[in-house]
């Protein structure tokens, strides 16, 4: 063990000579077996040069196995691997739980490779029938639960705080973990400038609503601004009739608020991480207000009006 981030722990593998070197953990699962896990964890490496292998690096490896100890559900894809000098970075991936699975596999490898590794944070959630986490050794129960992101609520927005990750209300759907209050966020990355979007669709059912208010936590990293003044972080709303087509072009006014008001007109939709490099992550998009804001994760919030 080494001296991990923020004061915390690591786990570390160093091989000076090519050959396995790993941490293993077996863990039971619930039963009934639930239908997902999801791990997450950090790493870093220093030099690691891989094997002949493609399995071969610095890895996290999941596995599952039945009650007589035979493998199930194949190799499910690593959620995590590196090769030569790398900064710290976190990593998650979901997986369905394969038909016959009694216990899955942990593994942080260094196999066949030379090098140095590093592992913080581990954590492995295994999911209820409803797409709620399980508490350590309780069973799965509710089998006939409806998802959270099926209960009513005064959000509009379904799975606003990115807690469902077997349903796909949002495009583009990628998690990150830890999220600012909750176990995930919605996280989006350019390594070049270009588009990337993250959308929902809201249904008003017909009913004439007089004032949207969109809130929701923003924290982002190395994001480089485009040519456009939209081109940034952000969050927008744009709005479509009945035959989808855009409407209220130059009247839907928006602007940073915690009340109803009016703004400068969109021209254009604006969403986000668009036309530009760097990394967003966002959480909680409820309408309604959001709380105060912080140096790490800034409140936002807009309302929206049409203007007489």
């Amino acid at each position: 063990m080494e001296q991990g981030r923020d004061g915390g722990r690591a786990a570390v593998l160093v091989n000076q000579q090519a050959r396995w070197s790993f941490y293993k953990q077996s863990i039971a699962l619930p039963k009934p077996a639930p239908p997902v896990v999801e791990v997450s964890f950090g790493m870093k490496s220093q030099d690691v040069k891989p094997g002949a292998k493609p399995w071969e690096l610095a890895r996290m490896n999941v596995t599952f196995f039945d009650e007589k100890g035979g493998q199930v559900g194949g190799w499910p894809e690593d959620p995590g691997r590196v090769v030569g000098t790398t900064d710290w970075k976190s990593y998650a991936h979901h997986y369905a739980v394969p038909a016959g699975a009694a216990t899955v596999v942990i593994s942080l490898d260094l196999g066949n490779a030379v090098g140095r590794v590093w592992f913080d944070r581990v954590k492995l959630f295994v999911y209820d029938f409803d797409s709620r986490p399980l508490p350590a050794g309780t069973v799965a129960t509710h089998l006939k639960s409806r998802s959270p992101s099926q209960t009513p609520t005064d959000n509009w927005l379904l799975n606003a705080g990115f807690e469902d990750i077997v349903l796909t209300d949002w495009s583009a759907f990628s998690l990150a973990t830890p999220g600012r209050e909750s176990i995930h966020c919605l996280f989006l990355e350019n390594t070049k400038p270009e588009w990337n979007v993250s959308t929902q669709t809201v249904d008003f059912k017909g009913q004439s609503a007089a004032t949207l208010v969109l809130s929701g936590w923003i924290r982002t990293e190395d994001v480089k601004k485009g040519n456009e003044p939209f081109m940034a972080a952000r969050f927008s709303v744009d709005f479509k009739d009945a035959t989808i087509s855009r409407w209220g072009v130059g009247r839907a006014a928006w602007e940073p608020s915690t009340a109803p008001l009016h703004g400068r007109d969109t021209k254009r939709p604006i969403r986000s991480p668009r036309g530009r490099c760097g990394r967003r992550w966002a959480q909680g998009c409820p309408i309604a207000r959001a709380g105060p804001g912080s140096m790490t994760w800034p409140s936002t919030c807009w309302a929206f009006r049409e203007n007489a």
